[in-house]
């Protein structure tokens, strides 16, 4: 699996916003050309954008077009391994990478993103300010770094692990988070906030 590559050295920032979410394309950190724009369009002016997925590798193929069905699958499994060591110990590694290359961290999960979240730092208290935005979120277990949790009342994946959110949004299903332009008010609300802090 690609995230038992290497870690990668990123630039040093004074403030970084990441995306971490499943990668639906195992074999790819690159982000959807939708994801890019949604990263573009909520980052607040002098905060860097990774523009790439968990675990952050450059030189990854392009992300591969995919059945819904089979990106599930991928997803499905990228969460089932967080469970085991090896797996863990692999992200962990990625995980402390980005994290020394920053002052400051802001991640948005999307969907299982905040469980792989949740084991890296669980195994590696980050020691600089860290903030989180979990969209959608499926996870065991509540985060313990400082989260926002945002659902969508037709999202009945997120809500069989998270059936209470900070924010319930009405007609918002599991797919369609970085589309809703609620959802980018709240991300450059929550952005804004975490960077005064």
């Amino acid at each position: 699996m690609i995230i038992d590559c290497l870690p990668q050295s990123h630039p040093p920032s004074g403030a970084r916003l990441v995306l971490m979410s499943g990668l639906s394309d195992p074999q790819s950190c690159h982000l959807t050309e939708e994801q890019r724009a949604f990263l573009a369009d909520v980052a607040p002016v002098g905060m860097d954008v990774l523009p790439l997925n968990f675990p952050y590798l450059d030189g990854t193929p392009a992300v591969r077009r995919r059945s819904l069905l089979a990106a599930s699958l991928a997803n499905t499994s990228q969460f089932l391994a967080m469970a085991a060591g090896p797996r863990q110990q692999a992200a962990l590694r990625h995980w402390d990478s980005l994290l020394a290359s920053t002052a400051h961290l802001t991640v948005v999960t999307l969907s299982c993103g905040l469980e792989i979240l949740n084991q890296c730092a669980a195994m590696s208290p980050p020691e600089i300010p860290v903030f989180v935005m979990a969209l959608g979120p499926v996870a065991r277990s509540t985060p313990t770094l400082p989260t926002l949790l945002v659902g969508g009342a037709r999202d009945v994946v997120s809500r069989w692990f998270f059936p209470r959110c900070d924010h319930v949004l009405p007609g918002l299903g599991h797919m369609g988070y970085i589309r809703d332009s609620r959802v980018r008010d709240l991300v450059r609300a929550f952005l804004c906030s975490s960077t005064s802090s």
